[in-house]
């Protein structure tokens, strides 16, 4: 047994071990030193920026084009003007470009098959193009997007705790649209938790700019091989209603359908919240159940393809030129059918109160009472079937 020597003479053994832990201190620094300046000149390589390429192609299923890959300790991966190829999304086809992604991987998962990371998009920007005729016209079928796994080869998976979107603009181009639409001023923050066979996306808040007015939501969806859930909080304040707002709300409030020469300008306010479950995705929304109010101010709403069927029911074909210039509901949502509770639309002359229900692909069945300014007698009522876009009064 080996023994220390007595009178502060120092022991082999402790000799040895002060060397081995200076040797082993000087080559950790050596090789923080070496990898302080060595990853960031790696990442700058047009091997990684390749290498990213491929995996973000992967990940979206589209190719991707960076035009710079750059590496910070501070900042992490950095890739600057990153585009895809034009992507059909449905009878749509979408372009997305972005000025900076950012993404920064906690220091022990940057290799994982599961990164750990936090992501920032600036400016991203996404253009919808509807293409639908030209497909058609060419014999090409148009057909949903495939929805694949974005996690192919070694990685299983990734979990953003902290993503940031920062001054996105959507920009969609329809053919009933009279000018392309733009959503300007989206800004998000929420978590993605994503792997090969399941994907829960937690959103904690998201603004944006439509129509001058102000859109704000917040959600949470959920996708599993069982099924599919997701939850969503939507308000939208000060909106001007064109085109682009009666095509998302002419199932809310049928009014907003007009003839030729008819109008619907006018501010709108809109809430909803709810959720829904079903066995796969693309049900969700026909699942949706919940409740909001929506208020329409400040209107030049005529010519309404209800109010032509009403009128020419009660024998007031002056009916649909009559200037609306409020609607006000509240409605709830139970499977996808929108059940229209307490509805009440102003004009001048009078008013009119209207319950019922429109049905997904605007299939409705709904009473319109006139008021006695309106109609010629106490409370006229007419029930209305057929669809939102082709209203049938019945006799």
């Amino acid at each position: 047994m080996m023994r220390c020597e007595p009178r502060g003479r120092c022991c082999p053994v402790r000799r040895w071990a002060k060397r081995l832990i200076l040797f082993t201190a000087a080559v950790a620094v050596v090789a923080a030193a070496v990898g302080y300046f060595a990853v960031p000149r790696a990442a700058r390589s047009d091997w990684a920026l390749r290498k990213a390429e491929r995996e973000m192609s992967s990940a979206l299923g589209t190719p991707v084009h960076i035009g710079k890959l750059d590496f910070t300790w501070k900042n992490g991966f950095v890739a600057t003007d990153v585009r895809t190829d034009p992507t059909s999304l449905g009878d749509m086809e979408a372009v997305w470009t972005v000025r900076e992604v950012g993404f920064r991987p906690r220091p022990m998962r940057v290799f994982s098959k599961r990164p750990k990371a936090a992501a920032v998009l600036r400016e991203p920007r996404m253009e919808l193009k509807w293409r639908g005729e030209v497909a058609q016209a060419a014999g090409v079928p148009v057909r949903p997007p495939s929805i694949r796994s974005p996690f192919a080869g070694r990685f299983k998976g990734l979990y953003l705790t902290d993503f940031t979107i920062e001054w996105g603009v959507v920009v969609i181009d329809h053919p009933s649209f009279i000018e392309p639409v733009r959503i300007d001023d989206i800004w998000a923050s929420g978590e993605l938790d994503a792997r090969k066979d399941a994907v829960r996306l937690e959103v904690r808040g998201l603004s944006a700019r439509v129509n001058g007015g102000a859109v704000s939501a917040r959600g949470r969806l959920e996708i599993r091989p069982q099924g599919a859930s997701g939850r969503l909080s939507l308000s939208a304040q000060n909106v001007d209603v064109n085109d682009f707002v009666v095509e998302a709300v002419r199932n809310l409030q049928p009014m907003v359908e007009v003839e030729d020469g008819g109008t619907h300008k006018g501010g709108m306010d809109l809430h909803v919240e709810g959720e829904a479950r079903a066995d796969r995705a693309g049900g969700l929304l026909s699942a949706f159940t919940g409740r909001g109010d929506l208020r329409i101010f400040g209107a030049d709403l005529q010519r309404s393809r209800i109010l032509h069927v009403v009128g020419e029911a009660v024998g007031l074909p002056g009916l649909i030129a009559t200037r609306f210039h409020t609607v006000a509901q509240k409605f709830s949502v139970q499977n996808g059918r929108v059940l229209l509770e307490e509805v009440r639309a102003e004009a001048s002359e009078g008013a009119l109160a209207m319950t019922g229900w429109v049905g997904p692909g605007g299939s409705l069945d709904v009473v319109v009472r006139l008021d006695p300014g309106l109609g010629r007698g106490p409370r006229e009522a007419v029930r209305v079937i057929g669809t939102v876009r082709r209203p049938e009064a019945m006799k």
